[in-house]
């Protein structure tokens, strides 16, 4: 049964596109994309030639919804408010093909820092989002996957 969404929720999806198949592919992943709920119907996520923007939650077909579990209201405003701060930020192209290279080299576990700070990529930037609310989906989080988020103890799937 789905509950009502509820700020901060996190919007993992996928799409019948190329480069949905190949992020679910390399990172041996149901989820290609991910994206922090915003209210209104809305998210806000990081897109290839977009950068940080917000969407309508309609937009996307094929999508879940997982909630975290042990938050505060103040923290699931402060993740939504970390990601607003962040519309307009272009997307780290850079951070895809570290992120490529770290998962074929077996390094999702060591940092090698984000050379682009200021620059995302979806999971980045709610990776990011949550840590500044004490909540850690890794220890690296710039090496966090969709995946990653999805596998967590930290949230429930509840649509």
């Amino acid at each position: 049964m789905a509950r009502k969404l509820a700020l901060g929720d996190l919007i993992l999806s996928r799409e019948n596109t190329w480069a949905s198949w190949v992020v679910r592919i390399v990172t041996r992943s149901e989820w290609s994309h991910v994206g922090v709920y915003n209210g209104e119907g809305k998210f806000i996520s990081a897109v290839p030639f977009e950068g940080v923007c917000e969407k309508k939650l309609d937009s996307i077909e094929d999508k879940a919804v997982y909630r975290l579990k042990t938050v505060t209201d103040a923290q699931r405003k402060a993740i939504c408010q970390f990601c607003r701060e962040r519309l307009g930020c272009p997307y780290d192209f850079v951070q895809v093909i570290l992120l490529a290279y770290r998962i074929f080299t077996d390094q999702l576990k060591s940092n090698a820092g984000d050379p682009h700070p200021n620059q995302y990529v979806c999971s980045e930037l709610v990776a990011e989002a949550c840590a500044s609310q004490g909540i850690y989906f890794g220890k690296v989080v710039d090496n966090v996957l969709p995946q990653t988020i999805a596998k967590s103890e930290l949230v429930e799937r509840i649509e």
